[in-house]
């Protein structure tokens, strides 16, 4: 999978392997899991941080996120998974068109637990793939990337963003902090 920028990001979240649905989170569930400031988009684990396009995070008077780079602004609505994971949020992702959010969003794990700020994209396979079409989603194939999740409602995103939540997932992207 391509690793590289913050758009680079988005677009997988649009474009392929990814949940999708409606953007089912309003600004006044989200809270803050991470700090204003600017950050790198890189690899985990990657030597040379500098390789990462730079991004700008900043908290809205809403309480959602700004997402700033080199190309499209995002709003991140951040929420915990579930009390009973603590350092493990869903971020809601909407790309910002014509000064408004999108009404569909994508969505990663974002995972504080470590003390870093760790995402992984979410596989669309096996128990999530078969919920959301038993659900009346659907599942996107494209022969160019992974398979897309189009998440019908908002229950069964859930329950399945919390099972997969509970696995020990591999983090996809880091978000490092630059000026620090």
């Amino acid at each position: 999978m391509m690793r590289r920028t913050p758009i680079a990001l988005a677009a997988l979240l649009v474009l392929s392997a990814c949940w999708n649905g409606a953007a089912w989170f309003t600004a006044e569930q989200a809270v803050q899991a991470i700090p204003d400031g600017r950050y790198r988009l890189v690899e985990p684990g990657a030597q040379s941080p500098e390789s990462g396009d730079t991004i700008s995070i900043a908290q809205q008077p809403d309480h959602s996120l700004s997402i700033t780079g080199p190309d499209n602004p995002w709003r991140a609505i951040v929420v915990p998974v579930d009390p009973a994971l603590p350092g493990r949020f869903i971020v809601q992702l909407q790309q910002i068109s014509a000064g408004r959010p999108d009404s569909s969003a994508g969505f990663v794990l974002l995972d504080t637990r470590a003390g870093g700020y760790r995402i992984s994209i979410l596989a669309c396979a096996g128990a999530a793939r078969d919920a959301v079409e038993r659900s009346g989603g659907h599942v996107s194939r494209d022969p160019q990337s992974a398979a897309s999740c189009i998440f019908a409602d908002r229950a069964t995103f859930l329950t399945q963003f919390r099972a997969a939540a509970q696995a020990e997932l591999a983090a996809d992207l880091e978000l490092r902090p630059v000026d620090r």
